[in-house]
């Protein structure tokens, strides 16, 4: 989590739960049943846990990025994968803590 929030320059939130998987399925289940009105009613449901701030500092980041840093096909997608996931579901900034 930390390496995500170093990534996107972003507070970023893990959740109080470890698995997922099964409480996702069964959240998106009750939406489609109709126990939910929407995925902002959803929301309210969950608990977040740990927060992590962007720890490096600009001198570390430029020192990453000359050597390839983010740049590496691996680390784009995932950027590229986070920033659209938190874009389409929204986005909890450090102020909405």
């Amino acid at each position: 989590m930390q390496m995500q929030a170093d990534i996107l320059e972003r507070r970023v939130c893990r959740s109080a739960q470890e698995d997922l998987s099964a409480r996702g399925a069964a959240l998106l289940g009750g939406l489609a049943l109709g126990w939910w009105s929407g995925l902002g009613e959803i929301s309210t449901l969950l608990t977040t846990g740990d927060w992590f701030d962007p720890k490096m500092d600009k001198v570390q980041r430029v020192e990453y990025e000359s050597n390839g840093g983010w740049q590496s096909p691996g680390h784009e997608c995932i950027k590229r994968e986070m920033v659209h996931e938190m874009l389409k579901y929204g986005v909890r900034d450090a102020d909405d803590s």
